[in-house]
């Protein structure tokens, strides 16, 4: 009988753990899995209100996510990162403040607010991997799109690029108080 009883209870802390992981841990996941989809309505809209900042979004989310899986970070926070930094044109302008405001009408979980508030809020004294990586690949696509602005025929060298943002952003302070470590930024540099 104990040996039965002892079954039974295992079985049921295994649904139990189930039902917490699901219920709790993983309902960030599945949001990131809904939001972090180029069709998505808020993204749309995005496309329907600013062309160009939507394209922005969908490269920097997928540059973001290459990155975040090669570093191993939270790949689907950063990716909801680079597709939601600019969301607050939706208020009529591009400032952190119409971006929270968006991002907490639509419930964005508190992970991704601190994210776009690092992104977002120069000199924050506490800047996630996550928040780092949008930094650096809005500043990419920035430097890109620029650069082909200027010659749609030019020959980029996007090692160089990147080095040249990393450089920046770490001569002006941006990452003194960043969990990215040297290497992660080495990772980075790579490509």
């Amino acid at each position: 009988h104990s040996m039965i009883r002892l079954f039974a209870l295992g079985i049921t802390v295994l649904l139990l753990l189930k039902f917490i992981g699901k219920y709790y841990y993983y309902k960030d996941s599945d949001f990131y899995a809904l939001i972090n989809d180029p069709e998505y309505e808020l993204l749309t809209q995005l496309k329907e209100v600013n062309k160009e900042a939507y394209f922005h979004a969908i490269h920097t989310a997928y540059l973001t996510d290459r990155i975040a899986k090669k570093i191993k970070c939270n790949a689907a926070l950063a990716k909801a990162g680079g597709y939601y930094h600019k969301i607050g044109l939706l208020q009529d302008n591009d400032s952190i403040q119409n971006t929270i405001l968006v991002g907490a009408a639509h419930k964005f979980p508190k992970s991704l607010i601190r994210v776009l508030k690092e992104y977002g809020i120069k000199n924050m004294p506490f800047v996630s991997k996550e928040a780092a990586i949008v930094q650096i690949c809005d500043a990419m696509i920035s430097s890109v799109a620029y650069m082909f602005k200027k010659d749609n025929c030019a020959v980029l060298n996007y090692g160089k690029i990147i080095d040249v943002i990393i450089r920046k952003k770490m001569d002006s302070g941006d990452f003194e108080h960043c969990e990215l470590t040297m290497e992660d930024l080495c990772e980075i540099k790579k490509g």
